[in-house]
């Protein structure tokens, strides 16, 4: 296992990254607010500034995607690594030298060197020991189709589902979506941010919350519908209303796509827990 984790963690940590504007923002300010050479700056980071400023820059870039998360998905079904493992994975992958090529905002490219600590970030954050048990597992497996079903057993590794209880919960839940209709990944994706919020599995208490989730997403749609507004008119002033009633499409479509899926997770979830809808 250590040897296919360790060789999928690499190719997905090497892969050709944009340069994410915060970032840019942070380097920028080393680079006295003028881009200048980024390549210089990238091979000599780690002797000019402390690890936590590294991890400070860098963070956003090495935070893996879902996409990436679900890439090992299946790779843990049959055994999940340990603490000691894991720290085995980061020293072995930091030990190969590894680097990465970054998009520059200017169109060129430069070749980043992976520091230790990018690493250990993004190996920790994929939460390789929070796999679901090998039965949880094959059940989340079952309930997806074969496209979606890397997804699920990510899913499983959200700190939403941090715990056997609540992983046996999502399989149950998902179980039962599955005899309803398609699971895709969307519903998923949407699942994990509203478990995310939950404390407990208390059934009345989820019917309430997941009812609130649908007001609250339809209100987000409705003010994306009416464009970019600032919440402080001294801040509006400051900015001399630019982009004020802007009306952003690819925000209007997300939000649309959310509170619809919203929807049918709350009709789900009503009748898993075998509540009315709109009680």
């Amino acid at each position: 296992m250590h040897d296919k984790l360790k060789a999928k963690l690499r190719l997905l940590i090497t892969q050709p990254r944009p340069l994410k504007p915060q970032t840019e923002r942070h380097i920028l300010e080393h680079l006295d607010g003028e881009p200048g050479d980024w390549q210089r700056f990238f091979d000599n980071a780690a002797e000019q500034i402390e690890e936590f400023e590294i991890e400070t820059l860098f963070g956003p870039i090495f935070t893996p995607s879902f996409d990436e998360q679900a890439e090992v998905a299946e790779l843990l079904v049959d055994a999940v690594p340990d603490d000691d493992a894991i720290e085995q994975l980061v020293d072995d992958l930091a030990a190969d030298r590894l680097g990465t090529e970054i998009h520059l905002p200017d169109g060129t490219t430069a070749t980043l060197p992976l520091h230790a600590i990018m690493i250990e970030r993004y190996v920790k954050l994929q939460r390789l020991s929070h796999a679901p048990a090998t039965d949880i597992a094959i059940a989340l497996s079952d309930v997806s189709e074969p496209a979606v079903r890397r997804f699920a057993l990510a899913i499983a590794r959200h700190r939403a589902f941090g715990t056997h209880e609540r992983q046996t919960w999502l399989a149950r839940f998902l179980t039962h979506v599955a005899s309803r209709r398609a699971v895709g990944v969307g519903d998923l994706v949407v699942l994990a941010e509203f478990m995310s919020t939950q404390r407990d599995l208390e059934h009345i208490a989820l019917a309430a919350a997941i009812t609130d989730a649908v007001r609250s997403s339809q209100t987000a749609l409705t003010a994306a519908r009416q464009g970019h507004t600032y919440l402080s008119s001294d801040v509006a002033e400051h900015h001399h209303y630019r982009g004020q009633g802007n009306i952003d499409p690819k925000r209007v479509s997300a939000k649309k796509q959310e509170a619809l899926i919203l929807e049918l997770l709350e009709a789900d979830l009503h009748d898993f827990l075998e509540i009315p809808t709109g009680s």
